[in-house]
């Protein structure tokens, strides 16, 4: 056993078995993957990498399933075993073990690559490698966390997985916590919020109901939690400036896989700033790109041209026809919609394919903590989505919200951004929102 000192949490607590899994070269390479991807280029202090996280996120999961076994002692067994706990705080600790450079901008934005959390493959590189593969093949736990993360929701007991990854869990909740800290922003929950969850059968549920009526402190200490993540996606997971300089990353990377210039398997192996100097390396075999990756590495952002959002003083607005293109062509680029797109514009205004970028995140948006299991009275147990509550259904909105859709030009050719926008404008048949956004029009009707 040792004790760890992090600046988040406190003194943590680690076994010989989680040390010996730290110690592996797999599981240090996190120390070079910042938590927060482009954010740091926003708030300076977003410095914190998924080391750090994947370790809160194994002390955490270890406070819930005490916190668990403790409100039911008048068990003659407690919910959680001590097998199960120290399987669990395993599978938390590695929850981000194929994590690569900016994994999130690459996979989930631009969607170049495939998702770090399904694809098989590339689980089973790292859980086999001689060094954390070794490791957990003699702790005898390796091909149960191939199983765990492979199956993820299907997993049983179901609870497992919801306390890793669900959707409220040790993940979320070091996250949260730890992304405040490092922005500098003054948002928290408290930890009081651990009392409230419980084993229910095979679910893990927060309880809003206590036996003797419905609990208004729980339901406080919820919708602050549910408060603190919307916040947390408004000024910093979106944040326009993150957005754009990921935007950039992702679409230099783009065209060097596209010339097969990089390979996937060699993100593996590396960490942000060893990444990026492969970018630099290798933009020669993609010359025209080469003014992108002076931006880059400036930081001279490109600026937002053409905006449309969700509107949430006009419920209808975009048509869901428009969202549905947008999903298929621009964020899943289907058929190359995307980049045909992007060249089109790049024509019309005579500028370089490199100076124009689209970004088309996932329109779901669902604000996924809204879906946690929860107890409201003796009857079965729900999810808290079945529910209106004007507040929770402000920051679910809220959370939609957040969606835009944006076209990116480089500052180079800033003289022709209103030609751009009128370009876009043609194209999908809806006014640009930047100037209303700019005036609050998209936040009071006035």
């Amino acid at each position: 056993m040792k004790t760890l000192r992090d600046p988040v949490h406190g003194d943590i607590q680690l076994s010989d078995l989680e040390i010996e899994v730290m110690d592996t070269p797999e599981f240090q390479r996190l120390r070079g993957i910042r938590q927060l991807g482009t954010s740091y280029l926003v708030f300076p202090g977003a410095q914190h990498t998924r080391f750090e996280h994947s370790v809160g996120t194994c002390w955490l999961l270890k406070q819930l399933v005490k916190e668990i076994n403790q409100r039911a002692g008048t068990l003659s067994k407690p919910p959680i075993d001590a097998e199960m706990r120290d399987f669990l705080s395993l599978a938390a600790l590695l929850h981000d073990i194929t994590h690569i450079p900016f994994g999130h901008t690459l996979e989930d934005e631009r969607r170049i690559l495939p998702a770090h959390d399904k694809n098989k493959a590339r689980l089973n590189y790292f859980l086999e490698t001689p060094g954390l593969g070794r490791v957990l093949a003699e702790s005898g736990y390796r091909d149960q966390l191939v199983t765990f993360f492979s199956e993820g929701k299907q997993w049983r007991p179901e609870y497992g997985f919801d306390l890793v990854a669900g959707p409220i869990c040790a993940d979320l909740l070091d996250y949260m916590k730890r992304d405040a800290f490092f922005c500098g922003l003054k948002l928290d929950y408290d930890s009081r919020l651990f009392r409230y969850l419980s084993i229910e059968g095979d679910r893990l549920c927060f309880n809003l109901y206590s036996g003797r009526g419905f609990r208004q402190d729980a339901w406080t200490e919820l919708i602050n939690l549910l408060r603190m993540r919307f916040h947390l996606t408004e000024r910093v997971y979106f944040h326009h400036a993150k957005v754009a300089a990921g935007a950039m990353i992702s679409r230099l990377l783009e065209e060097l896989l596209l010339h097969d210039a990089f390979e996937l398997q060699e993100l593996y192996e590396l960490q942000d700033d060893s990444f990026m100097y492969l970018l630099g390396k290798r933009v020669s075999k993609v010359r025209p790109f080469k003014p992108l990756w002076d931006a880059i590495r400036a930081r001279r952002l490109y600026q937002r041209v053409y905006m449309v959002g969700r509107d949430p003083l006009v419920p209808d607005f975009p048509p869901q026809e428009f969202m549905d293109r947008v999903q298929d062509q621009f964020h899943l680029n289907k058929h190359s919609a995307r980049s045909e797109l992007e060249k089109h514009i790049a024509k019309a205004l005579r500028v370089p394919q490199c100076a124009v970028i689209l970004y088309a995140p996932d329109t779901a948006m669902n604000l996924k903590e809204a879906s946690v299991t929860v107890r409201v009275d003796s009857g079965p147990l729900v999810q808290l989505s079945e529910f209106h509550h004007p507040e929770l259904d402000a920051l679910r909105n809220g959370h939609r919200a957040i969606w835009r859709f944006y076209l990116f030009l480089d500052r180079a050719y800033e003289h022709k951004a209103l030609k751009a926008a009128q370009l876009l404008e043609d194209e999908l048949g809806l006014p640009n929102q930047l100037e209303l956004m700019h005036r609050g029009q998209l936040t009071f009707r006035f």
